[in-house]
């Protein structure tokens, strides 16, 4: 039998950072976004976010390329937001994504990290939090991107 554990904490914005995810309505985004990873065998840990970004902490099917399950998460959650009619103001994610591993050690503080996003952005814009994460990761940071 074999096994594997790959967790990413992933992050993906809107168009252009546009504040569209209401916080009326996120609740059933979130419920649309872990149910197809739900159905890819992907394990979600944790989901929440703010109107122009969504943060998600999963294990990822080893069947599947990150980019792959990420990319067609943002194209089937787009079809949906436009079907659903409930982000009037959502005009797509934008191109790129964030996805950083995480460890074990570091995995319920990722999840508490991810529950608390309306409280940390009471203080801290999304580049600043892009930035912060991309200085960890010795990343370069260039502020186009995720838009």
């Amino acid at each position: 039998m074999s096994r594997t554990l790959a967790l990413f904490h992933t992050i993906i914005s809107t168009r252009n950072r546009a504040q569209s995810i209401t916080p009326e309505h996120e609740s059933e985004l979130y419920r649309f976004l872990g149910t197809y990873l739900a159905k890819n065998n992907c394990f979600v840990i944790a989901i929440n976010g703010m109107p122009n970004h969504i943060h998600i902490l999963f294990d990822l099917n080893p069947r599947f390329s990150l980019a792959d399950i990420i990319g067609e998460l943002k194209r089937l959650s787009s079809l949906w937001i436009k079907q659903s009619g409930l982000f009037p103001q959502f005009n797509g994610w934008s191109s790129g994504y964030c996805a950083l591993s995480v460890s074990l050690s570091n995995k319920q503080g990722v999840i508490n990290y991810i529950n608390s996003q309306k409280v940390h952005h009471q203080n801290q814009s999304f580049d600043s939090e892009l930035k912060t994460y991309y200085d960890i990761h010795d990343f370069d940071y260039h502020p186009s991107e995720l838009t």
